[in-house]
């Protein structure tokens, strides 16, 4: 199927677009904390009203999420492993907020387990340990691989993307990257397994959440990266602000990219009332295509949607006399 809309390309310069533990368990290792992207919510085996239900896979059942962090990887002082027969347990030590939060949230039943999300990705889920009070605390339920990712995320490390086979003919995938200092959440766009690329457009769509919008901001294609699509080549990219488009072009030849290569990246913000879990999915209608040395289509497959999770802002709960 042909697809046209809006396309960079020689001779179409002038587009108006800005470019821009058990009792004797054993310590692994202990390290400190140096901010990250790690965000902790309460969550549940059972219903709870307000919270979000969550797929584990095929074979593992659900979980319901609270739909806000009760604190995030800033506000973790100090962690570190332990090995017990049960298999890893994490020890945290938090800040006095969190651990307010923290005690808060338990006092109203809000859940005795915790979910475990990076950039928006649901990474792990643990039990939290019955004796957990004050700035310290137990996970408990997390394998030992898990554990170590959590725990390099806290460290301030970014783990590439685990690859992915490859496939039989190109993948455009979206992935979170973080919040920007402004607080905006970040989406980068990546196109894998494909060969004689000359040109490319992208456009994406936002749905889901329970209320509210998550907005698009500012796009932006980052050519100096070493994974972008037309490294070290003559090419034209723009970023089109007001139609939600990202696109290059090659002056001349094609690439071949077997492995992920970045396209650009998409920032958005939650309106005041946004809450929920938002879906941000490729546009397969015009406004997205890659082409080759002829200009003619190729057929690409599109990843599943990049999850962005937003919550309202926390209420304070007085009990009543």
């Amino acid at each position: 199927m042909r697809r046209t809309g809006w396309v960079v390309a020689v001779g179409m310069v002038s587009i108006g677009v800005t470019m821009v533990a058990s009792a004797r368990a054993e310590p692994r290792s202990v390290r400190e904390t140096k901010g990250g992207v790690v965000n902790f919510h309460m969550a549940s085996t059972t219903p709870i009203n307000g919270y979000d239900k969550v797929s584990l896979g095929t074979d593992n059942g659900v979980l319901y999420v609270g739909p806000r962090a009760v604190w995030t990887s800033k506000e973790v002082v100090s962690a570190r492993t332990t090995d017990s027969a049960d298999g890893a347990v994490m020890e945290l030590t938090l800040s006095p907020e969190a651990a307010q939060r923290l005690s808060s949230e338990l006092k109203h039943k809000s859940g005795d387990r915790l979910a475990i999300y990076s950039d928006g990705k649901l990474l792990t889920s643990g039990t939290l340990g019955a004796g957990s009070t004050g700035g310290r605390f137990t996970i408990a339920g997390i394998n030992s691989v898990n554990t170590e990712q959590v725990l390099k995320l806290l460290n301030g490390e970014r783990p590439a993307p685990a690859p992915a086979p490859l496939p039989a003919g190109p993948v455009i995938s979206l992935v979170p990257a973080g919040q920007s200092p402004d607080g905006r959440y970040l989406v980068e766009v990546f196109v894998q397994g494909v060969t004689d690329l000359r040109t490319y457009q992208i456009g994406v769509v936002v749905t889901g959440g329970t209320s509210g919008e998550l907005l698009r901001d500012e796009l932006q294609i980052e050519k100096t990266r070493p994974d972008f699509v037309f490294r070290d080549q003559d090419a034209i990219s723009a970023a089109d602000q007001v139609g939600g488009r990202l696109g290059g072009v090659l002056v001349d030849g094609v690439v071949n990219r077997p492995g992920a290569a970045y396209l650009g990246t998409y920032s958005f913000h939650p309106s005041p009332d946004a809450a929920g879990t938002f879906q941000v999915s490729i546009d397969t209608g015009p406004k997205s295509f890659l082409a080759g040395a002829g200009n003619e289509i190729v057929e690409f497959r599109t990843a599943p949607a990049a999850l962005i999770a937003v919550g309202p802002a926390p209420t304070q709960r007085t009990n009543e006399k």
